[in-house]
Protein backbone atom coordinates (compact mmCIF):
# COMPACT_ATOMS: atom_id res chain seq x y z
CA UNK A 1 0.00 0.00 0.00
CA UNK A 2 2.78 2.23 0.70
CA UNK A 3 4.17 1.60 -2.42
CA UNK A 4 1.26 2.67 -4.30
CA UNK A 5 0.58 5.82 -2.21
CA UNK A 6 4.48 7.08 -3.08
CA UNK A 7 3.96 6.02 -6.97
CA UNK A 8 0.32 8.15 -7.00
CA UNK A 9 2.21 11.30 -5.19
CA UNK A 10 4.71 10.96 -7.64
CA UNK A 11 2.51 10.81 -10.75
CA UNK A 12 0.17 14.30 -8.95
CA UNK A 13 3.49 15.97 -8.61
CA UNK A 14 4.49 15.17 -12.16
CA UNK A 15 1.03 16.68 -13.40
CA UNK A 16 1.57 19.69 -11.32
CA UNK A 17 4.99 20.27 -12.78
CA UNK A 18 3.83 19.52 -16.65
CA UNK A 19 0.70 22.45 -15.58
CA UNK A 20 2.78 24.49 -14.50
CA UNK A 21 4.79 24.86 -17.39
CA UNK A 22 2.05 25.14 -19.98
CA UNK A 23 -1.28 27.07 -20.27
CA UNK A 24 -4.51 25.02 -21.03
CA UNK A 25 -6.22 25.55 -24.93
CA UNK A 26 -9.56 25.32 -25.25
CA UNK A 27 -9.55 22.25 -26.41
CA UNK A 28 -8.24 21.34 -23.21
CA UNK A 29 -4.42 20.43 -24.25
CA UNK A 30 -1.36 21.83 -22.63
CA UNK A 31 0.95 24.45 -25.08
CA UNK A 32 3.81 26.37 -23.59
CA UNK A 33 3.01 29.05 -25.92
CA UNK A 34 -0.36 30.25 -24.39
CA UNK A 35 -3.94 29.62 -24.98
CA UNK A 36 -4.87 28.85 -28.18
CA UNK A 37 -2.85 29.88 -31.91
CA UNK A 38 -3.49 32.54 -33.86
CA UNK A 39 -6.05 32.32 -36.16
CA UNK A 40 -5.49 33.47 -39.83
CA UNK A 41 -6.89 37.16 -40.69
CA UNK A 42 -6.53 39.39 -44.11
CA UNK A 43 -2.57 38.81 -44.59
CA UNK A 44 -1.78 36.74 -41.93
CA UNK A 45 -1.82 33.25 -42.01
CA UNK A 46 -2.69 30.81 -38.80
CA UNK A 47 0.16 30.44 -36.60
CA UNK A 48 1.62 27.18 -36.83
CA UNK A 49 2.85 25.13 -33.99
CA UNK A 50 4.34 21.55 -33.37
CA UNK A 51 6.77 19.75 -31.37
CA UNK A 52 9.95 18.10 -32.02
CA UNK A 53 11.93 15.81 -30.40
CA UNK A 54 14.57 17.23 -29.89
CA UNK A 55 16.26 19.26 -26.53
CA UNK A 56 17.75 22.57 -27.04
CA UNK A 57 20.14 23.86 -24.59
CA UNK A 58 22.03 27.50 -26.41
CA UNK A 59 21.59 29.56 -29.14
CA UNK A 60 24.18 27.19 -31.23
CA UNK A 61 22.00 24.42 -30.86
CA UNK A 62 18.80 26.38 -32.11
CA UNK A 63 20.55 27.53 -35.16
CA UNK A 64 21.80 24.36 -35.15
CA UNK A 65 18.44 22.76 -35.26
CA UNK A 66 17.44 25.21 -37.61
CA UNK A 67 20.05 24.92 -39.91
CA UNK A 68 19.12 20.89 -40.36
CA UNK A 69 15.29 20.87 -40.26
CA UNK A 70 12.69 22.05 -42.62
CA UNK A 71 10.50 24.34 -40.95
CA UNK A 72 7.30 25.72 -42.56
CA UNK A 73 7.13 29.01 -43.53
CA UNK A 74 10.70 30.24 -41.88
CA UNK A 75 12.84 32.18 -44.62
CA UNK A 76 15.63 33.81 -43.42
CA UNK A 77 15.65 36.42 -46.38
CA UNK A 78 17.20 39.22 -44.23
CA UNK A 79 19.78 37.36 -43.06
CA UNK A 80 21.24 36.21 -46.80
CA UNK A 81 25.29 35.90 -46.53
CA UNK A 82 27.80 37.57 -49.23
CA UNK A 83 27.56 34.63 -51.56
CA UNK A 84 23.95 34.26 -53.80
CA UNK A 85 21.77 31.42 -51.99
CA UNK A 86 23.73 31.54 -48.89
CA UNK A 87 22.41 32.65 -44.97
CA UNK A 88 24.75 34.59 -42.72
CA UNK A 89 24.65 32.77 -39.26
CA UNK A 90 26.09 35.02 -37.61
CA UNK A 91 23.81 37.72 -37.88
CA UNK A 92 21.30 34.99 -37.35
CA UNK A 93 23.11 33.91 -34.10
CA UNK A 94 23.68 37.30 -32.85
CA UNK A 95 19.50 37.73 -33.67
CA UNK A 96 18.10 35.44 -31.41
CA UNK A 97 17.06 36.26 -28.23
CA UNK A 98 16.28 34.16 -25.11
CA UNK A 99 13.18 34.43 -22.50
CA UNK A 100 12.23 32.55 -19.38
CA UNK A 101 8.72 31.06 -19.56
CA UNK A 102 8.58 29.19 -16.25
CA UNK A 103 10.89 26.51 -16.36
CA UNK A 104 11.48 26.43 -19.87
CA UNK A 105 13.48 28.18 -21.78
CA UNK A 106 12.20 30.15 -25.28
CA UNK A 107 14.57 30.76 -28.30
CA UNK A 108 13.07 33.44 -30.19
CA UNK A 109 14.07 34.67 -33.81
CA UNK A 110 12.26 37.51 -35.51
CA UNK A 111 12.75 37.28 -39.19
CA UNK A 112 11.18 38.42 -42.55
CA UNK A 113 10.68 35.84 -45.24
CA UNK A 114 10.48 38.48 -48.00
CA UNK A 115 11.52 42.39 -47.18
CA UNK A 116 9.67 45.07 -48.33
CA UNK A 117 6.33 42.76 -48.44
CA UNK A 118 6.01 41.50 -44.89
CA UNK A 119 6.06 43.17 -41.61
CA UNK A 120 8.41 40.39 -39.12
CA UNK A 121 7.38 37.30 -38.58
CA UNK A 122 8.95 35.09 -35.48
CA UNK A 123 9.71 31.43 -34.66
CA UNK A 124 9.91 30.65 -30.75
CA UNK A 125 11.04 27.17 -29.76
CA UNK A 126 11.23 26.15 -26.23
CA UNK A 127 14.58 24.26 -24.82
CA UNK A 128 12.34 21.12 -25.27
CA UNK A 129 11.20 21.16 -29.09
CA UNK A 130 7.51 23.06 -29.22
CA UNK A 131 7.52 25.66 -32.18
CA UNK A 132 5.82 28.60 -32.91
CA UNK A 133 5.70 30.22 -36.13
CA UNK A 134 3.65 33.43 -37.01
CA UNK A 135 3.72 36.77 -39.32
CA UNK A 136 2.07 38.66 -41.66
CA UNK A 137 2.02 39.97 -45.05
CA UNK A 138 0.55 42.37 -47.65
CA UNK A 139 -0.45 44.41 -45.59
Amino acid sequence: MKKALTLSIIAFTSAIFVAANCLLASDGTLDPFGADPKRASPGCKAEDRYKFVALINSKGEFIHFIKNNTLARVKLTNFKGAQAGTTDWDKVLKAVKVQKVRERTVYILVYNPHPGQCSKHTLKMTDDGYVSVYGCCGR
